[in-house]
């Protein structure tokens, strides 16, 4: 994740830079022809890149455009010595740059937001709606639920997605389904007898319905969860309660999720779907024998 975003960021620096000279060059091109209202086209250009690029790119943009109107406004192009006229004419320059950058920007800041939400609720709804498909198709559940990890693996780019069942009675968690990624370790084979107080503290946050979520396993020290943290190099992971008449069954979860690991809406979305298709296997099951 920290690479895909110093991509990103390496991009956007690289075009925040060649704003910078397209603004330079359309400086050097006014001045050369000598064009008397040049505040006109820089400000268009202005504009534009903030609409485009946003505040970076802008405010670079927009400095440069003040340094320009500073030599082409100031007496004997000094830089800073103006008559009275067009000393009220740079105030008017500079209040321009702020109100384009301030108003513009904003606008540009708030698309990006709006353009990022409607992209995740889209991802989001077209993710569920693989998964409902999933466990609604006329094929073996056990097929139908490891199908549906990996798609929640994929949605939340993690290295593990899994379903644990709650014995209250022996006072164990079983890792009964388990989806890894390409060059993951599988862990369901270690997981089939986890005592149940190892997860206390998880356990206090799903009766409350709430969703367990570690941001760095380093918050885990001094709890029984940690070394189990450490030994399966899980460095984050976001948990969600399954219930059936208000008691926890179980959970699922993803193991160090790359993307929409602070939002567990999908997770929580699914809580009903998978409960019911377990009680469902179980009854076929219970029939076989």
């Amino acid at each position: 994740m920290k690479e895909l975003e110093t991509v990103v960021q390496d991009e956007k620096n690289k075009w925040i830079l060649i704003t910078g000279i397209l603004q330079v060059l359309a400086c050097v091109i006014m001045n050369k022809f000598d064009i008397s209202n040049p505040n006109i086209i820089l400000f268009v250009i202005l504009s534009a890149v903030l609409v485009q690029f946003g505040y970076g790119a802008g405010m670079l943009c927009g400095f440069i455009t003040y340094i320009y109107s500073m030599y082409f406004f100031s007496t004997d192009h000094s830089f800073f010595y103006f008559d009275a006229s067009n000393r009220d004419k740079i105030m008017v320059v500079i209040f321009g740059i702020i109100a384009n950058i301030l108003i513009v920007g904003s606008l540009k800041a708030r698309m990006e937001k709006s353009n990022k939400e409607r992209i995740h609720q889209l991802e989001e709804a077209t993710t569920l709606n693989k998964c409902a498909v999933e466990l609604s198709a006329d094929r073996d559940i056990h097929t139908a639920i490891y199908n549906l990890l990996g798609i929640i693996n994929q949605y939340f780019q993690a290295d593990r997605s899994y379903i644990f069942d709650i014995d209250h009675e022996k006072q164990i968690v079983i890792n009964t389904y388990e989806y890894t990624a390409e060059g993951v370790t599988r862990q369901i084979d270690n997981l089939q007898s986890v005592p149940l107080s190892v997860i206390a503290v998880w356990m206090d946050k799903f009766e409350n319905g709430q969703v367990y979520y570690i941001a760095d396993a380093e918050q885990e020290k001094g709890y029984p969860t940690y070394e189990m943290l450490v030994e399966q190099n899980i460095k984050r992971l976001l948990t969600v309660p399954l219930k059936k008449n208000a008691k926890v069954t179980g959970f699922i979860g993803v193991d160090n999720p790359k993307v929409h690991f602070d939002d567990a809406t999908l997770l929580l979305s699914l809580q009903y779907f998978i409960v019911n298709s377990q009680s469902s296997q179980r009854q076929q099951e219970r029939l076989q024998f």
